[in-house]
């Protein structure tokens, strides 16, 4: 059996073709498997990759540019009868991609594995072999390590070869590894359960609620937060600008602070629904701890959950913004639940961390919150209260803007990091460092450049009441900021219930 691009000079396509031949040379069938492709001036950007799998099918894979200086691949797969060539199923949304993507069946399932390959990650989509429905989508991410001084560079990526399964559902990929160090090191990978697909969750419920980030490009992430009252989905992201040809090879670029960026995800969940669609909105430019500011939205998004600690992000920004970039994005919880998980079939996975109320802080407190008079700016905080075994934890996600008279790009935008343990608090106050990030890339780069640039008191007033009080260090890595000082009285988005 082979896979062919027929050319067509005369309209600019190609057709993709599939064509089986016996051992003696002569054509069993020749089927045509898309209509006709167009052709760009670095020849076609499809691509087309077969084979046999069990119960007499071959799968098709087939990679489909939207145009000529698209960065991401639509990957569709057929299913044909290996006896004539008909066609069984077809599913033309499978995934998406960057690089390059190739299919296996699992011996233990007989489900099949979409293997997306890019340089930091792998992504493997599992799907049903006899109806082509997609089950689960993730993502694995190479191991090259992350330089504690910035971001990846251009020699960190992962160069993924041929894969396996074996009889009891491991799946094995041996790459290349290289970071900054080693050029080049043989490792093999093993995934157990591969082909494995969790029990869904419901999204309207408060146990999604709380911090998550991509393993692969650490650095960034999201805050999720389910607002009951409003039946909203709110998530902000944590992020930079994108990544450009210069930025690979130019770190001390990725480290401006002037690249950091955010957005706002929400949507209202249908009831029990796994999955909520979302808008992507971006502020106009504001000032740090002053007025308020309108927003647009500049995309969409899908979000849908695998089990309580893993989802899936699909976004696309429009095309005026970010390039229209668009990206699948694997999530995992970074902040213990501090709510039960509800399953898709009403059963229930108990909370993380439950801890009672003490020193004045208490899980329902966390949330969005913000300041009505400085409306487009706020904060996300997550709290597990302290317990006997546990000095309990409060993380803040702070999104705003530049100073003042201190812009230093168009967004005007800056967002930080607040994080310590309980063991010091009193009466619900507790001491924060403040935290900036910088070195990574939008959706792309992980980057462990995270310094202290000063410390902020966070004193909890009640159940939906808080005060922040901050302070800026005078050094130069504080940037704009140096110096700052202020008071923010804070308000719970949504309110909370105490009994």
């Amino acid at each position: 059996m082979l896979t062919l691009y027929n050319p067509s000079y005369s309209d600019n396509t190609a057709t993709p073709y599939a064509w089986s031949v016996d051992p003696h040379g002569a054509t069993d069938w020749l089927v045509a498997l898309l209509a006709a492709q167009p052709l760009y001036s670095g020849g076609t950007p499809s691509t087309v990759s077969g084979f046999y799998g069990s119960g007499g099918t071959i799968y098709f894979v087939l990679r489909t540019a939207s145009d000529s200086t698209s960065r991401s691949y639509r990957v569709g797969l057929q299913a044909r009868s290996a006896s004539d060539g008909s066609l069984v199923w077809q599913n033309d949304a499978v995934t998406a991609d960057l690089y390059d993507t190739r299919a296996i069946q699992d011996v233990a399932s007989d489900r099949l594995l979409i293997l997306s390959q890019g340089s930091r990650k792998l992504g493997i989509t599992t799907v049903d072999a006899e109806s082509g429905q997609v089950l689960r989508s993730h993502f694995e991410s190479c191991p090259a390590d992350i330089p504690a001084s910035g971001s990846q560079g251009i020699y960190t990526r992962c160069e993924w070869m041929a894969a396996a399964t074996t009889a009891d559902g491991t799946l094995r990929i041996p790459a290349f590894v290289a970071n900054e160090v080693s050029p080049n090191t043989p490792e093999v990978f093993a995934l157990h359960d591969a082909a494995a697909v969790p029990a869904s969750i419901r999204v309207d419920q408060p146990g999604i609620d709380g911090a998550w980030y991509a393993p692969y490009e650490s650095g960034q992430g999201f805050t999720l937060d389910y607002i009951a009252s409003a039946n909203v989905l709110f998530m902000p992201w944590f992020t930079y600008a994108p990544n450009t040809p210069f930025s690979v090879f130019a770190p001390s670029y990725l480290n401006d602070p002037a690249r950091l960026a955010w957005y706002t995800f929400q949507g209202n969940p249908v009831l029990g629904a796994t999955g909520v669609d979302l808008t992507i909105a971006i502020t106009d430019p504001g000032t740090f701890d002053a007025g308020t500011v309108a927003a647009r939205q500049v995309g969409s998004a899908h979000l849908s959950f695998i089990d309580c600690s893993s989802a899936l992000l699909d976004y696309q920004f429009d095309a005026d913004v970010n390039q229209g970039q668009h990206g699948l994005i694997s999530l995992s919880r970074l902040t213990p639940s501090t709510s039960p998980c509800v399953l898709a079939n009403g059963q229930t996975s108990p909370a993380q961390i439950g801890n009672t109320p003490a020193q004045g802080f208490d899980a329902r407190q966390s949330g969005s919150w913000y300041d009505p008079a400085t409306s487009g700016q706020g904060m996300e905080i997550s709290i597990i209260p302290r317990s006997n075994d546990f000095n309990g934890f409060v993380f803040i996600a702070w999104f705003s803007y530049d100073p003042a008279n201190r812009g230093d790009d168009p967004a005007q935008q800056h967002w930080f990091t607040l994080s310590n343990d309980l063991s010091t608090a009193t009466n619900g106050s507790v001491t924060l460092p403040i935290l900036r990030t910088i070195g990574g890339a939008l959706d792309e780069k992980a980057t462990g450049n995270t310094v202290q640039i000063g410390h902020a008191v966070l004193t909890m007033r009640g159940c939906d009441r808080a005060t922040l009080q901050y302070q800026f260090d005078q050094t130069a890595i504080t940037h704009s900021f140096v110096g700052l000082s202020g008071s923010i009285d804070l308000k719970k988005i949504g309110g909370c219930t105490i009994p």
